[in-house]
Protein backbone atom coordinates (compact mmCIF):
# COMPACT_ATOMS: atom_id res chain seq x y z
CA UNK A 1 0.00 0.00 0.00
CA UNK A 2 1.65 3.10 -0.88
CA UNK A 3 0.33 6.49 1.05
CA UNK A 4 0.64 9.60 -0.71
CA UNK A 5 2.23 12.60 1.90
CA UNK A 6 3.25 16.03 0.95
CA UNK A 7 6.57 15.77 3.06
CA UNK A 8 7.15 12.10 1.19
CA UNK A 9 5.03 9.57 -0.24
CA UNK A 10 5.45 5.68 2.06
CA UNK A 11 4.88 2.36 1.50
CA UNK A 12 3.00 0.06 4.01
CA UNK A 13 4.35 -3.69 3.70
CA UNK A 14 3.57 -6.97 5.53
CA UNK A 15 6.24 -8.84 6.78
CA UNK A 16 5.90 -12.41 7.53
CA UNK A 17 8.82 -12.24 9.83
CA UNK A 18 10.42 -8.86 11.15
CA UNK A 19 13.59 -9.96 12.18
CA UNK A 20 14.43 -11.19 8.56
CA UNK A 21 12.96 -7.52 7.46
CA UNK A 22 15.12 -5.83 9.57
CA UNK A 23 18.34 -7.66 8.63
CA UNK A 24 17.08 -7.02 5.40
CA UNK A 25 17.43 -3.24 6.74
CA UNK A 26 20.54 -3.35 8.02
CA UNK A 27 22.46 -4.28 4.85
CA UNK A 28 21.39 -1.55 3.00
CA UNK A 29 21.68 1.29 6.07
CA UNK A 30 23.17 2.20 8.87
CA UNK A 31 20.22 2.27 11.40
CA UNK A 32 20.01 3.08 15.32
CA UNK A 33 16.76 1.58 17.03
CA UNK A 34 14.47 3.12 19.54
CA UNK A 35 13.00 0.12 20.88
CA UNK A 36 10.10 0.00 23.27
CA UNK A 37 12.24 -1.78 26.13
CA UNK A 38 8.65 -4.72 26.33
CA UNK A 39 9.03 -5.40 23.04
CA UNK A 40 12.38 -6.06 23.35
CA UNK A 41 12.28 -8.13 26.27
CA UNK A 42 9.13 -10.28 24.46
CA UNK A 43 11.31 -11.14 21.47
CA UNK A 44 15.09 -10.78 22.49
CA UNK A 45 16.17 -14.36 20.99
CA UNK A 46 14.64 -13.06 17.91
CA UNK A 47 16.64 -9.04 17.95
CA UNK A 48 19.69 -10.93 19.40
CA UNK A 49 21.66 -9.76 16.24
CA UNK A 50 21.09 -6.20 16.53
CA UNK A 51 23.80 -6.06 19.88
CA UNK A 52 22.78 -3.50 22.08
CA UNK A 53 25.14 -0.06 21.30
CA UNK A 54 22.53 1.32 18.85
CA UNK A 55 19.44 0.53 20.89
CA UNK A 56 17.74 3.23 22.74
CA UNK A 57 15.11 1.36 24.75
CA UNK A 58 12.03 3.26 25.60
CA UNK A 59 9.69 2.74 28.76
CA UNK A 60 6.56 2.90 26.76
CA UNK A 61 4.47 4.92 29.52
CA UNK A 62 1.93 7.60 28.53
CA UNK A 63 4.14 9.83 31.36
CA UNK A 64 7.26 9.35 29.02
CA UNK A 65 5.83 10.76 25.80
CA UNK A 66 7.36 14.25 26.47
CA UNK A 67 9.89 16.37 25.32
CA UNK A 68 12.17 15.63 27.97
CA UNK A 69 12.49 11.96 26.72
CA UNK A 70 12.94 13.53 23.45
CA UNK A 71 15.66 15.10 24.07
CA UNK A 72 17.31 12.20 25.33
CA UNK A 73 16.77 10.33 22.40
CA UNK A 74 18.72 13.22 20.08
CA UNK A 75 21.20 13.02 23.00
CA UNK A 76 21.55 9.43 22.99
CA UNK A 77 21.61 9.48 18.84
CA UNK A 78 24.08 12.19 18.20
CA UNK A 79 26.16 10.58 20.99
CA UNK A 80 26.33 7.33 19.61
CA UNK A 81 27.63 8.93 16.28
CA UNK A 82 24.27 9.35 14.32
CA UNK A 83 24.75 10.90 10.76
CA UNK A 84 22.01 12.75 8.43
CA UNK A 85 22.09 9.62 6.44
CA UNK A 86 21.83 7.40 8.65
CA UNK A 87 18.36 5.96 9.71
CA UNK A 88 16.08 5.26 12.82
CA UNK A 89 14.11 2.24 13.15
CA UNK A 90 11.44 2.65 15.54
CA UNK A 91 9.96 -1.07 16.89
CA UNK A 92 7.03 -0.65 19.29
CA UNK A 93 3.52 0.63 19.55
CA UNK A 94 1.89 4.06 19.28
CA UNK A 95 3.82 5.69 22.32
CA UNK A 96 7.36 4.44 20.74
CA UNK A 97 5.81 5.82 17.22
CA UNK A 98 5.00 9.23 18.69
CA UNK A 99 8.62 9.45 19.79
CA UNK A 100 10.47 8.48 17.47
CA UNK A 101 8.20 10.62 14.68
CA UNK A 102 8.78 13.53 16.55
CA UNK A 103 12.65 13.34 17.39
CA UNK A 104 12.84 12.18 13.02
CA UNK A 105 11.19 15.23 12.21
CA UNK A 106 13.42 18.13 14.35
CA UNK A 107 16.60 15.66 13.72
CA UNK A 108 18.61 17.77 11.16
CA UNK A 109 15.23 19.24 9.88
CA UNK A 110 14.21 15.33 9.10
CA UNK A 111 15.75 12.27 9.43
CA UNK A 112 14.87 9.01 7.95
CA UNK A 113 13.19 6.66 10.06
CA UNK A 114 10.92 3.48 9.55
CA UNK A 115 8.45 2.01 11.78
CA UNK A 116 7.56 -1.46 12.68
CA UNK A 117 4.27 -0.98 14.73
CA UNK A 118 3.86 -4.14 17.53
CA UNK A 119 -0.05 -3.28 18.43
CA UNK A 120 -3.09 -3.58 16.63
CA UNK A 121 -3.82 -0.16 17.56
CA UNK A 122 -0.98 1.06 15.68
CA UNK A 123 -0.83 -1.11 12.96
CA UNK A 124 -4.73 -0.45 11.81
CA UNK A 125 -4.52 3.13 12.34
CA UNK A 126 -1.99 5.43 13.95
CA UNK A 127 0.86 4.30 12.00
CA UNK A 128 -0.43 5.53 8.65
CA UNK A 129 -1.33 9.61 9.12
CA UNK A 130 1.85 10.78 9.34
CA UNK A 131 1.56 12.48 13.00
CA UNK A 132 3.56 13.11 16.23
CA UNK A 133 1.85 13.97 19.20
CA UNK A 134 3.55 14.54 22.45
CA UNK A 135 1.92 15.63 26.32
CA UNK A 136 3.33 18.85 27.73
CA UNK A 137 2.94 18.84 31.50
CA UNK A 138 -0.77 18.12 32.07
CA UNK A 139 -1.09 18.97 28.44
CA UNK A 140 -2.29 15.98 26.73
CA UNK A 141 -1.27 15.48 23.04
CA UNK A 142 -0.88 19.53 22.34
CA UNK A 143 2.93 19.53 20.53
CA UNK A 144 3.31 17.58 17.56
CA UNK A 145 4.68 17.42 13.89
CA UNK A 146 3.21 15.45 10.66
CA UNK A 147 6.76 13.55 9.05
CA UNK A 148 5.89 10.06 7.70
CA UNK A 149 8.07 7.21 8.23
CA UNK A 150 9.73 6.21 4.93
CA UNK A 151 8.11 2.61 4.92
CA UNK A 152 6.16 1.01 7.54
CA UNK A 153 6.30 -2.93 7.93
CA UNK A 154 3.54 -4.96 9.83
CA UNK A 155 3.89 -8.08 11.29
CA UNK A 156 0.69 -9.41 12.82
CA UNK A 157 2.72 -12.16 14.62
CA UNK A 158 3.77 -9.29 17.20
CA UNK A 159 -0.51 -9.09 18.23
CA UNK A 160 0.52 -12.56 19.81
CA UNK A 161 1.44 -11.50 23.41
CA UNK A 162 -0.95 -8.83 23.07
CA UNK A 163 -4.05 -9.13 26.17
CA UNK A 164 -7.64 -9.12 25.29
CA UNK A 165 -7.38 -5.41 26.37
CA UNK A 166 -4.94 -4.44 24.42
CA UNK A 167 -6.74 -6.07 21.30
CA UNK A 168 -9.68 -4.22 21.83
CA UNK A 169 -7.86 -1.28 22.56
CA UNK A 170 -7.02 -1.59 18.51
CA UNK A 171 -10.57 -3.06 17.52
CA UNK A 172 -11.78 0.25 18.78
CA UNK A 173 -9.87 2.43 16.68
CA UNK A 174 -10.73 -0.41 13.71
CA UNK A 175 -14.49 0.03 14.60
CA UNK A 176 -13.89 3.91 13.97
CA UNK A 177 -13.08 4.16 10.69
CA UNK A 178 -15.68 1.24 9.61
CA UNK A 179 -18.53 3.12 11.09
CA UNK A 180 -16.38 6.28 9.14
CA UNK A 181 -16.29 4.73 5.61
CA UNK A 182 -18.93 5.71 3.11
CA UNK A 183 -18.58 2.52 1.34
CA UNK A 184 -20.96 0.78 3.85
CA UNK A 185 -17.88 -1.26 5.43
CA UNK A 186 -19.47 -1.10 8.82
CA UNK A 187 -21.01 -4.04 7.47
CA UNK A 188 -17.56 -5.88 7.98
CA UNK A 189 -16.35 -5.15 11.58
CA UNK A 190 -19.99 -5.77 12.49
CA UNK A 191 -20.29 -9.22 11.45
CA UNK A 192 -16.81 -10.36 12.29
CA UNK A 193 -16.15 -8.26 15.63
CA UNK A 194 -15.22 -11.90 17.20
CA UNK A 195 -13.82 -13.27 14.77
CA UNK A 196 -11.06 -10.63 14.81
CA UNK A 197 -10.33 -12.36 18.31
CA UNK A 198 -9.56 -16.04 17.36
CA UNK A 199 -9.33 -15.76 13.33
CA UNK A 200 -5.57 -14.49 12.01
CA UNK A 201 -7.14 -13.96 8.50
CA UNK A 202 -9.68 -12.03 9.42
CA UNK A 203 -7.68 -10.10 11.55
CA UNK A 204 -5.50 -9.44 8.63
CA UNK A 205 -8.17 -8.34 6.32
CA UNK A 206 -9.91 -5.87 9.46
CA UNK A 207 -6.11 -4.30 9.27
CA UNK A 208 -6.08 -3.91 6.04
CA UNK A 209 -9.55 -2.34 5.55
CA UNK A 210 -8.56 -0.03 8.22
CA UNK A 211 -5.60 1.29 6.74
CA UNK A 212 -7.70 1.89 3.43
CA UNK A 213 -10.18 3.72 4.82
CA UNK A 214 -7.97 5.72 6.69
CA UNK A 215 -5.36 6.37 4.05
CA UNK A 216 -8.67 7.77 1.74
CA UNK A 217 -9.18 10.57 4.39
CA UNK A 218 -5.57 11.44 5.14
CA UNK A 219 -4.76 12.13 1.22
CA UNK A 220 -7.37 14.21 0.95
CA UNK A 221 -6.34 16.10 4.00
CA UNK A 222 -3.12 15.30 5.54
CA UNK A 223 -2.31 18.06 7.69
CA UNK A 224 -5.93 17.77 9.46
CA UNK A 225 -7.27 20.98 8.57
CA UNK A 226 -10.44 20.14 7.91
CA UNK A 227 -12.01 16.77 6.26
CA UNK A 228 -9.38 14.96 8.35
CA UNK A 229 -10.97 16.01 11.51
CA UNK A 230 -13.45 13.38 10.93
CA UNK A 231 -11.01 10.68 12.58
CA UNK A 232 -11.51 12.84 15.83
CA UNK A 233 -15.11 10.57 15.63
CA UNK A 234 -15.51 9.08 19.47
CA UNK A 235 -12.15 10.78 20.47
CA UNK A 236 -13.52 14.18 21.51
CA UNK A 237 -15.58 12.41 24.14
CA UNK A 238 -12.64 9.03 24.60
CA UNK A 239 -9.60 10.92 25.37
CA UNK A 240 -11.91 13.12 27.90
CA UNK A 241 -12.80 9.20 29.44
CA UNK A 242 -9.56 8.55 29.72
CA UNK A 243 -8.60 11.96 31.67
CA UNK A 244 -11.23 11.73 33.82
CA UNK A 245 -10.95 7.48 34.87
CA UNK A 246 -7.21 8.29 35.22
CA UNK A 247 -6.13 6.15 32.08
CA UNK A 248 -7.73 3.18 33.57
CA UNK A 249 -9.69 2.59 30.84
CA UNK A 250 -7.33 1.83 27.67
CA UNK A 251 -7.58 4.19 24.69
CA UNK A 252 -9.37 2.55 22.02
CA UNK A 253 -11.90 1.12 24.74
CA UNK A 254 -12.14 4.91 25.91
CA UNK A 255 -12.76 5.68 21.68
CA UNK A 256 -15.44 2.42 21.78
CA UNK A 257 -17.56 4.46 24.83
CA UNK A 258 -16.61 7.91 22.86
CA UNK A 259 -18.22 6.86 19.56
CA UNK A 260 -21.08 5.70 21.74
CA UNK A 261 -21.83 8.56 23.03
CA UNK A 262 -20.85 10.93 20.44
CA UNK A 263 -23.84 8.48 18.54
CA UNK A 264 -25.86 9.57 21.43
CA UNK A 265 -25.97 13.00 21.62
CA UNK A 266 -26.57 12.59 17.88
CA UNK A 267 -29.58 10.48 18.05
CA UNK A 268 -30.65 13.22 20.54
CA UNK A 269 -29.81 16.14 18.24
CA UNK A 270 -32.11 14.29 15.59
CA UNK A 271 -28.76 13.99 13.44
CA UNK A 272 -29.07 10.02 13.68
CA UNK A 273 -31.70 7.46 13.33
CA UNK A 274 -32.97 5.11 15.92
CA UNK A 275 -32.12 2.11 13.69
CA UNK A 276 -28.51 3.04 12.83
CA UNK A 277 -28.23 3.85 16.15
CA UNK A 278 -29.35 0.70 17.06
CA UNK A 279 -27.59 -0.96 14.21
CA UNK A 280 -23.81 0.42 15.67
CA UNK A 281 -24.46 0.51 19.32
CA UNK A 282 -24.12 -3.68 19.93
CA UNK A 283 -20.48 -3.57 18.53
CA UNK A 284 -19.60 -0.80 21.19
CA UNK A 285 -21.01 -2.50 23.84
CA UNK A 286 -19.05 -5.71 23.36
CA UNK A 287 -15.98 -3.93 23.34
CA UNK A 288 -16.12 -1.94 25.95
CA UNK A 289 -17.31 -4.71 28.24
CA UNK A 290 -15.61 -5.28 31.80
CA UNK A 291 -15.14 -1.39 31.44
CA UNK A 292 -18.06 -0.77 32.67
CA UNK A 293 -17.15 -0.09 36.27
CA UNK A 294 -14.16 1.96 35.41
CA UNK A 295 -16.93 4.18 33.46
CA UNK A 296 -19.86 4.63 35.56
CA UNK A 297 -17.20 6.01 38.24
CA UNK A 298 -16.03 8.55 35.75
CA UNK A 299 -14.76 12.28 37.25
CA UNK A 300 -17.28 14.48 35.78
CA UNK A 301 -15.58 17.64 36.68
CA UNK A 302 -12.16 16.28 34.92
CA UNK A 303 -14.24 14.79 31.97
CA UNK A 304 -15.50 18.40 31.56
CA UNK A 305 -11.77 19.80 32.12
CA UNK A 306 -10.63 18.09 29.26
CA UNK A 307 -13.34 18.67 26.75
CA UNK A 308 -12.59 22.15 27.49
CA UNK A 309 -9.24 21.97 26.14
CA UNK A 310 -9.62 19.97 23.46
CA UNK A 311 -7.64 20.58 20.23
CA UNK A 312 -11.04 21.32 17.63
CA UNK A 313 -12.39 23.68 20.24
CA UNK A 314 -13.32 27.39 19.04
CA UNK A 315 -13.21 30.68 21.52
CA UNK A 316 -15.50 28.61 24.22
CA UNK A 317 -16.97 25.82 22.53
CA UNK A 318 -16.21 22.49 22.12
CA UNK A 319 -15.89 20.82 18.83
CA UNK A 320 -18.00 17.79 18.60
CA UNK A 321 -17.52 15.07 15.71
CA UNK A 322 -21.21 14.04 15.50
CA UNK A 323 -22.95 11.71 13.07
CA UNK A 324 -26.16 11.26 10.67
CA UNK A 325 -25.21 7.64 9.90
CA UNK A 326 -22.17 5.64 8.83
CA UNK A 327 -20.04 7.62 6.33
CA UNK A 328 -22.03 10.82 7.36
CA UNK A 329 -20.06 12.98 10.59
CA UNK A 330 -19.86 16.33 10.60
CA UNK A 331 -18.11 18.95 13.28
CA UNK A 332 -20.97 21.09 15.67
CA UNK A 333 -19.33 23.70 18.54
CA UNK A 334 -21.46 23.51 21.63
CA UNK A 335 -20.90 25.72 25.21
CA UNK A 336 -20.67 23.52 28.10
CA UNK A 337 -23.52 24.76 29.45
CA UNK A 338 -26.25 22.97 32.12
CA UNK A 339 -28.40 21.00 28.99
CA UNK A 340 -24.79 20.00 27.22
CA UNK A 341 -23.78 18.64 30.54
CA UNK A 342 -27.08 17.08 31.14
CA UNK A 343 -26.63 15.35 27.41
CA UNK A 344 -22.80 14.16 28.21
CA UNK A 345 -24.29 12.54 31.48
CA UNK A 346 -26.99 10.87 29.52
CA UNK A 347 -24.74 9.72 26.36
CA UNK A 348 -22.62 8.10 29.02
CA UNK A 349 -24.91 5.99 31.00
CA UNK A 350 -26.75 4.89 27.45
CA UNK A 351 -23.29 2.91 26.39
CA UNK A 352 -23.00 1.68 29.64
CA UNK A 353 -26.40 0.53 30.74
Amino acid sequence: MLVKSHVKDYAVNFADDFAESIKEQLKNDKCYFVVDKKVFSLYEDRLSFLGNEKIYYVEAKEENKTLAECTKIIKFLLGEGFKRNYKIVAIGGGITQDLTCFVASVLFRGASWVLYPTTLLAQCDSCIGSKSSINVSEYKNQVGTFYPPDEIFIDVGFLDTLSDQEMRSGVGESIKVHFLDEDRNYDFIINNYEKCFSDRDVLKSMIIKSLEIKKKIIEVDEYDRNYRNILNYGHTFGHALEVATNYSVPHGIAVSAGIGMANYFSLQMGLLSKEDYDLMRPTLVKNIAGFEKNLSSVNYDALFESLRRDKKNVDNKVGFILTRGPGRTLKQFHELKKETKDLIYDSLASIIR
